[in-house]
C-alpha cells in the first residue's frame, strides 16, 4: 500500500513539472489595431533598407533528416521559412514538442500539413511571442488540427490589447477548445529535464507600451553545452532592458533567433556582443517590402564573426544537436515559403 502511494505521487510530480505550474486568463479583445514600427502613423512603409546581399558562402555539416517523430533523435530546431513572418519547431528528446510563433494567416494550413508530414499531432507548448499577424497569424489553425497541452502568451494592459481579426479568430480556437491561455511570469521554467531546460527571459507583465513588438516574449532553450535565445520582435530598447535584468549566464547563446527579422530597430551591437551566438537565424521573405534584413545589422553580424542564415536564401534551417556539438541542414521546405501557392508538401526533404 506503502508503494502504492509513493508512486502515485510520483506520477502527480511529473505532471505538475511539465505544466508550468501557472495559469492566466483570457484576453479582453477591446482596441484599436496595432502597426508595426516598420510602418509610421500614417500607414507609410520605414526602415526599408538595402537589399544587398552580403551573406557569407558557408560550408554547413549536413545529416540525414528522419520523416517520422518517433524515430531516435537528440533536440532538433526547425527554423521554418514562412517568408517576411515566424515560426520555429522544438522537438524534445522525451517526445514533446514546443512551437514558437505560427506565421502569416495563410501559413496556417501548410504549417499543419509540414507538422503532419513530421509525425506530430500535439503541441505541449505553443507560444505566441506577440500579437502581430505575421507571428500569430496561423495559430487558430494549429490550435483547430492539433491537440495543444498548454498556449502562452504575453500579458497586455487590457487598453492596449489589439482588435484585429488574426487575434480574434486565434481567441476564438482558444476558446473552442477550452484552452487556458497562460500569461508567463519572469524568469518562469516550463521545462526542466533531461539537462534541457525551457525558460522565459522576458518581463511583459512590466511593459506599458503603444508598440506591440515591446511585449514580445523572450524564450531561452538550454540543451547541456548548446542554447537558443528566441526574442520574437523584441527591439532595442526591450534588449537592453533583458542586459540589465538577467545574469551573465542568461543572457548568451550558441543560435540566436534575430529579432524583428533583421530590422535596424533590433539587434544592437551590445546585445549581440553579450549574447555571443555562433549562429544566427533571420526569418525575411524574398524582396520583401520592408527591406528585411536591413545592411547594417548583416554587416554586424558579419564584423562580430557570427554565422547566419536567411529564410529568403537558406530556406527552412534544421538545427540538431546532442548537447554538445550542432549540426545544420539548409533548404529543407523546397525554395519556396510555406503559405506560398507554388509551395507544395512535396517539397520537405
Amino acid at each position: 500500500m506503502k508503494k502504492n502511494i509513493i508512486y502515485i505521487c510520483l506520477i502527480i510530480c511529473l505532471l505538475l513539472s511539465g505544466c508550468g505550474g501557472y495559469k492566466g486568463e483570457l484576453y479582453k479583445d477591446n482596441n484599436n489595431n496595432y502597426k508595426s514600427s516598420d510602418v509610421d502613423d500614417d500607414g507609410e512603409i520605414i526602415n526599408k533598407g538595402n537589399k544587398e546581399d552580403i551573406s557569407t558562402n558557408l560550408e554547413i555539416n549536413q545529416l540525414e533528416e528522419t520523416n517520422s517523430y518517433e524515430e531516435p533523435f537528440e533536440l532538433k530546431a526547425y527554423f521554418i521559412d514562412v517568408g517576411n513572418a515566424d515560426c520555429t519547431l522544438f522537438l524534445l528528446p522525451e517526445g514533446q514538442t514546443m512551437l514558437i510563433d505560427a506565421g502569416n494567416n495563410a501559413d496556417g494550413e501548410d504549417i499543419c500539413t509540414y507538422l503532419n508530414k513530421l509525425g506530430i499531432t500535439k503541441i505541449d507548448y505553443l507560444i505566441g511571442t506577440h500579437p502581430h499577424e505575421d507571428h500569430i497569424g496561423g495559430m487558430d489553425d494549429i490550435i483547430n488540427n492539433l491537440e495543444i497541452n498548454g498556449i502562452y502568451l504575453p500579458k497586455i494592459p487590457d487598453d492596449k490589447i489589439p482588435s484585429t481579426k488574426t487575434y480574434e479568430e486565434v481567441l476564438t480556437s482558444v476558446d473552442n477548445k477550452n484552452i487556458f491561455i497562460i500569461n508567463p511570469f519572469y524568469k518562469q521554467l516550463i521545462y526542466d529535464m533531461n539537462d534541457i531546460t525551457i525558460e522565459f527571459l522576458s518581463d511583459t507583465n512590466e511593459i506599458n507600451s503603444d508598440n506591440m513588438n515591446d511585449y514580445s516574449l523572450v524564450v531561452k532553450v538550454k540543451y547541456k553545452d548548446i542554447s537558443f535565445i528566441l526574442q520574437g520582435d523584441a527591439e532595442e530598447n526591450i534588449e537592453e532592458m533583458l542586459l540589465s535584468n538577467n545574469e551573465a549566464d542568461l543572457i548568451n547563446c550558441t543560435v540566436l533567433k534575430i529579432g524583428h527579422h533583421g530590422s535596424s530597430t533590433s539587434s544592437s551591437e551590445k546585445w549581440l556582443k553579450t549574447l555571443s551566438p555562433q549562429y544566427a537565424y533571420i526569418p525575411c521573405g524574398k524582396s520583401n517590402q520592408y527591406g528585411h534584413p536591413h545592411n547594417e545589422i548583416l554587416k554586424r553580424l558579419e564584423k562580430l564573426n557570427i554565422t547566419y542564415f536567411r529564410s529568403d536564401i537558406d530556406g527552412t534551417v534544421v538545427m540538431s544537436t546532442n548537447g554538445k556539438t550542432i549540426n545544420i541542414d539548409k533548404n529543407m521546405t523546397g525554395n519556396m515559403p510555406l503559405g506560398t501557392p507554388e509551395w507544395s508538401e512535396t517539397m520537405i526533404k
